[in-house]
């Protein structure tokens, strides 16, 4: 992995991505974060006659840690050279191999810019090609229009600029589910507390229409007579009485029933 020609996120400071072109030099550790991309290159120069073909391979080592290399494995004959003014074909002056890392992998892999063995390659004898023509690196040159255009009038570094934002919504969705589901807890807990203070207050209710009516009684006709009608009330209205209690409890047992299904019913929709 050269320490040049690459691009790689670098958070904090450069949150949407990093450009190292060519002859500068990447000296820290290169760290992919599960679902980071990074663009890198050989640190080795190629340059393959026209009789030689090459046989690119990933680095097993870096797939067991959940890199994904989105490259091309064929390396064509003639790749690196070029024709010069005289119609001969020369080398050209630095011309490398290009590898898109993708981790999807569980944890961050780290990479050592001029140290990281990223690819093997193999070398076999092709017949020469009749026709011959300059071997260009495509791949390299979409990535710098896609990523690397300075022209945009944002800078560049479209896919990490996307990634990143992409990332900053995400969170911005987990925080607003949180809050959500904090004050869903907390419209619950009030709610319990409303449902018992209505059939307290029910009760409370009931017990002073009943003192009061007693009263009236007492007041108006003697302690006997009083007495009697009480009596007389009690036993003609006590089926009424406790059929209106227990319309009342079940009613208020069914109004919390209901809204406690429906505070459960909107946390397992937030999970």
């Amino acid at each position: 992995m050269a320490p040049d020609l690459a691009l790689i996120p670098d958070p904090p400071e450069f949150k949407t991505g990093r450009y190292y072109p060519r002859g500068t030099k990447r000296i820290s550790e290169v760290i992919l974060q599960p679902g980071d991309v990074a663009f890198v290159s050989s640190a080795e120069r190629l340059c393959l006659p026209w009789n030689l073909t090459g046989l690119l391979g990933t680095k097993f080592s870096l797939t067991a840690k959940g890199i994904m290399t989105l490259t091309g494995t064929f390396v064509d004959p003639g790749y690196g050279l070029r024709l010069d003014e005289d119609g001969n074909w020369i080398a050209m002056t630095d011309q490398r191999l290009h590898f898109l890392f993708a981790n999807v992998g569980p944890a961050p892999v780290v990479f050592v810019p001029g140290q990281e063995k990223i690819a093997s390659i193999q070398f076999m004898v092709v017949t020469e090609p009749p026709h011959k023509r300059e071997v260009n690196s495509v791949g390299f040159s979409r990535i710098e229009d896609a990523y690397l255009n300075r022209k945009s009038v944002e800078g560049g570094l479209i896919f990490f600029r996307n990634m990143a934002d992409l990332g900053d919504e995400i969170k911005r969705i987990d925080q607003k589910i949180d809050l959500f589901q904090h004050r869903l807890s907390g419209i619950e807990a009030g709610s319990n507390q409303i449902v018992m203070f209505g059939i307290y207050l029910i009760c409370v209710t009931f017990l002073g229409i009943s003192l009061t009516s007693l009263l009236a009684l007492i007041q108006v006709q003697g302690l006997a007579a009083q007495i009697s009608a009480l009596s007389l009330l009690i036993q003609t209205t006590w089926p009424a009485l406790i059929v209106i209690l227990l319309v009342i409890f079940g009613a208020s047992t069914v109004a919390w029933l209901i809204l406690k299904s429906i505070v459960i019913f909107f946390r397992r929709l937030l999970r």
